[in-house]
């Protein structure tokens, strides 16, 4: 759904073409698929101008009723998969002398709140 409507967006805004526009869903536990996405993106375009760092996931409960495996995937996918998704596109943008890379986080993770304490400080990690 989100990148049907993200591709319609890009489009209805007029300054990309359907040719410009590549959508490559993956999973940020699946470090293997970072490799291939960056190997895509580069057989697809030539080059990389800009990673956008948007993917999560959240935590929903007191600490300490959460079991460890909760704890563990939030820094799996919040940290380690976005710190995996940057260092395979780095070395081409640090070729190029030319790439940013963005992350969007979350104010929350600078303060904490109720049930919510793993998830803010596995996101407070990157930003």
């Amino acid at each position: 759904m989100f990148t049907v409507t993200f591709k319609y967006l890009c489009l209805e805004n007029g300054k990309v073409k359907e040719r410009d526009i590549l959508i490559l869903p993956l999973d940020l536990t699946d470090r293997s698929s970072h490799e291939v996405a960056t190997k895509v993106v580069l057989q697809e375009f030539g080059r990389i101008d800009i990673l956008i760092n948007n993917g999560g996931i959240a935590q929903n409960s007191w600490i300490v009723d959460a079991n460890m495996d909760v704890f563990k995937e939030l820094i799996e996918v919040n940290y380690l998969g976005m710190v995996s998704l940057t260092k395979c596109v780095l070395p081409h943008m640090m070729k190029r002398k030319q790439g940013k890379v963005v992350t969007v986080n979350n104010l929350t993770a600078m303060t904490s709140g109720p049930l919510a304490g793993g998830y803010c400080a596995s996101k407070y990690l990157y930003g």
